[in-house]
């Protein structure tokens, strides 16, 4: 999160009763306890991308996509962003976009996600096996250990989990109405629908690829041969005066 959407942040937090802080803490308490470092969350570390490098979004006609072009870890999770508006030059393309999130159009969608390495049971716990592509349906409407981002006009916020493909994939939507249309959750479908997660599955590569078998000596078996070419005439069956022929081309392999 820059400075400028820090100080967004601040002056709306100072218009909330007291346990706001309280509730802010949590927020990134909550984060880190399920992979989302705090860095993430504040500090602009990414570059904005065009194409995924494993994890991210295809662009939806319309739609802008922007992701961290790392590999997932706990400590650093990989991130995308997929908007139906530009992204404010103030917000990073691999943090909280608050910039964009505050002047949200009732017709805008921003869609965040965070990728993690799963492994650890503590955590993919909170995050149930799904399949590709991920369902808006299945999403909860609010999002857990967050606050309200736009206190003043509510925007409508939804939070999906899935383990996929070995990754823990966190999803949140923000959508610029509380109450988003029809319309609005068939857009972000489609956008959603374009989630690329490749397989984490990369450990052990050396493993499996080393030692190979050295020649034995029952790889001569497998030696090239020559193919010969036997050809039989024709002969009249005694019985019934009709020709018939055997296989005039059939292939025998000889070593």
């Amino acid at each position: 999160m820059t400075q400028h959407a820090r100080a967004h942040a601040l002056e709306a937090a100072g218009r909330r009763p007291r346990r706001l802080p309280l509730a802010l803490g949590a927020a990134l308490l909550g984060a880190c306890a399920l992979g989302v470092g705090v860095g993430a969350v504040i500090t602009p570390s990414g570059s904005a991308s065009s194409a995924p490098a494993g994890l991210g979004f295809l662009p939806e006609r319309g739609w802008n996509v922007f992701q961290s072009g790392r590999e997932a870890t706990p400590a650093r999770p990989a991130t995308a962003i997929a908007a139906n508006v530009p992204l404010d030059a103030q917000d990073a393309s691999d943090g909280l976009p608050y910039s964009t999130l505050l002047t949200l159009p009732r017709d805008g969608i921003v869609i965040t996600v965070g990728f993690t390495v799963g492994g650890e049971p503590l955590r993919d716990k909170y995050f149930p096996p799904r399949g590709l592509p991920l369902r808006i349906r299945d999403a909860a409407p609010f999002i857990e250990w967050g606050v309200q981002a736009r206190p003043g006009r509510p925007l409508g916020q939804y939070q999906l989990r899935a383990g996929v493909d070995g990754h823990n994939v966190d999803v949140n939507l923000y959508f610029g109405t509380e109450r988003p249309s029809p319309a609005q959750l068939t857009a972000a479908q489609r956008q959603l629908d374009r989630l690329i997660v490749r397989s984490a599955v990369s450990a052990g590569v050396k493993e499996r690829a080393l030692p190979l078998r050295p020649p034995s000596a029952n790889a001569a078996a497998a030696a090239p041969g020559r193919i010969v070419i036997a050809r039989s005439s024709a002969r009249r069956s005694p019985s019934s005066g009709i020709g018939s022929r055997k296989s005039a081309g059939a292939l025998r392999f000889r070593t």
